[in-house]
This record gives C-alpha cells, sequence and structure tokens, in this order.
C-alpha cells in the first residue's frame, strides 16, 4: 500500500467490532491469519457486507491455514491447497500482465470456492477441479474480491498470484460502480460517467433523433436545433 501511495490503518481482528468500516475506502483482510482470526471476523460478517452494500471496496482472503471462513455476502469457502491456478476471465485487470492461462505457485492456493454468488465474475479457477479460487462479485455501488490465494507471499517469492495482489489492490482503490441503463436505451447514466441525459426515457439519449417539442432529445446540450424558433413567420412565394 505504500508504495502505490495508499494512506491505510492496520488494525487487528479483535478490533473490527468496534470499527466502523464505513469510514474507508477499501477495506483488506490478510491470509493465513489462525483460527482467532478468521472467528473474529466471522463473527463480524454482516458488517463487512453492509459495508460493500454501501458502496464499499473488499479485498477479502479465504486463504487459511486449514479453516473455512465464509465469504462476505454468499462466498461459501472449502480448504483445498493446490500449485496452480487457471485464469478463466483474462480480460478483467486482476489479471493484467500476468502470463497465463495457467499460473503456479508452492502453493498457488490454500482454499476455494465451493459456491459463489450468482453473477460474480469468477476469475481464476483451481487446476483440474474447476473450484473457484478467485472471484469479483460487484453488488450495489461495491465490490468484493474474493480469494483463496497465497497473495501475500506469493508476492514476496515473485509468483503470478502476487502480481494479481498488486492489481487487485489498484483495482479496488479505484473502483468505481458499473454505470446503469436504467431505461434499456444501451446509453448508461451520466451521472455515473455515462452519456444518457435522461436515463429514465429511452426515446432520450445521443442516438435519439431531436424532435421540435423544446426537448433535448439527443442529449448534445441543445434544443429543437435544426428547426425554427416557435412563432417564427416565412413570407414567400416558392417554398
Amino acid at each position: 500500500l505504500a508504495a502505490a501511495g495508499i494512506p491505510y490503518t492496520q488494525i487487528g481482528s479483535a478490533a473490527v467490532a468496534s470499527t466502523n468500516l464505513g469510514d474507508y475506502d477499501l477495506v483488506i483482510t490478510a491470509s493465513v491469519q489462525g483460527a482467532s482470526y478468521d472467528d473474529a471476523l466471522q463473527a463480524e460478517l454482516i458488517a463487512f457486507e453492509d459495508y460493500v452494500n454501501g458502496g464499499g471496496a473488499l479485498i477479502w482472503s479465504g486463504c487459511t491455514y486449514g479453516d473455512e471462513p465464509d465469504v462476505p455476502l454468499g462466498g461459501v469457502n472449502g480448504f483445498n491447497e493446490g500449485s496452480y491456478s487457471t485464469i478463466m476471465d483474462d480480460t478483467h485487470p486482476l489479471v493484467a500482465g500476468v502470463a497465463g492461462p495457467d499460473i503456479w505457485g508452492s502453493w498457488d492456493h490454500h482454499n476455494v470456492f465451493t459456491t459463489i454468488p450468482g453473477g460474480a465474475d469468477v476469475i481464476a479457477e483451481q487446476q483440474n477441479t474447476g473450484l473457484t479460487t478467485l472471484y469479483v462479485y460487484e453488488i450495489n455501488d461495491g465490490v468484493v474480491i474474493a480469494t483463496g490465494m497465497t497473495w501475500e507471499i506469493g508476492w514476496g517469492e515473485g509468483w503470478a498470484n502476487g502480481e494479481i495482489l498488486v492489481n487487485a489492490i489498484d483495482y479496488a482503490w479505484n473502483y468505481a460502480p458499473p454505470c446503469d441503463d436504467l431505461d434499456g436505451d444501451g446509453y448508461a447514466d451520466e451521472a455515473c460517467g455515462g452519456d444518457d441525459c435522461d436515463d429514465a426515457d429511452a426515446a432520450i439519449n445521443p442516438g435519439a433523433a431531436e424532435v421540435h417539442d423544446g426537448v433535448d432529445q439527443d442529449c448534445d446540450g441543445l434544443v429543437d436545433e435544426g428547426f425554427l424558433p416557435v412563432g417564427a413567420l416565412i413570407i414567400t412565394e416558392i417554398m
């Protein structure tokens, strides 16, 4: 974090219950911390879920010594060590620059996810079993990055999963929720970076034809361009 210029506060697991997670843009849990750590975080699972539902970015390590702590918002964890993961979504920013599809570490991961939330993006799977070792779940305006990988030691040893850790921190720190297209016209709401100036009306978007009605249909900031002003008078013998 310091290398990335990200200011941070470090607390122990016992302090989670008294910490307002909403004060932070990014929350990270560490891997392989021991049973008491995992138990403390499981006791506050709802607090982590509320944090994400409120728009927070959470990097959640499910990598343990043998425990199987669940992931906030629906991930079910299982202890199942492996040296190889296979990248399943090579377009995702978490694996940018990572040589794949198969990545190695000793161990690459300790844990896998036997159940993940519907709509989650599976980034990597355990080789041969197809069980998930890394996924991203976007919900409301927040995001969970759940990993069973040995990220910290991987970063120290120069394994591929260490590269993913660096990418994950950058992705989560700069996370912006995807833009909605509430009216289904193919253009996202300009309120979140899209270019639809009225996302409640499918007839109004940058691809719409302007109509002479006092409304900016094509979202170019102009009203009724191409039409004569209301009340204009033309006197001519030939049209």
